[in-house]
């Protein structure tokens, strides 16, 4: 399987609001390679979906310690 093309179905699943597929394709994608800035913005909004506050946070701190220049910070940051 192809990170990048996980995370695209995770996204994309997300943004149908089909939540459990999308965690399940972002789940896959984080065992197979390191986060990035949108894949840490997927995280919080996931995590937030399933009321999971803790890892909703922890990937916020990663995204704010990692790439705190980057657009998918300033949009974390916008739904706070």
């Amino acid at each position: 399987q192809q990170p990048r093309a996980l995370l695209e179905m995770a996204e994309l699943s997300f943004e149908d609001r089909h939540y459990v597929p999308a965690r399940d394709y972002y789940d896959r994608f984080s065992l197979l390679t390191e986060q990035n800035a949108r894949s840490l913005l997927l995280g919080v909004r996931l995590a937030k979906v399933f009321e999971d506050r803790d890892k909703a946070a922890s990937y916020g701190l990663q995204l704010k310690r990692l790439y705190p220049g980057t657009p998918e910070y300033q949009q974390y940051l916008s739904e706070q």
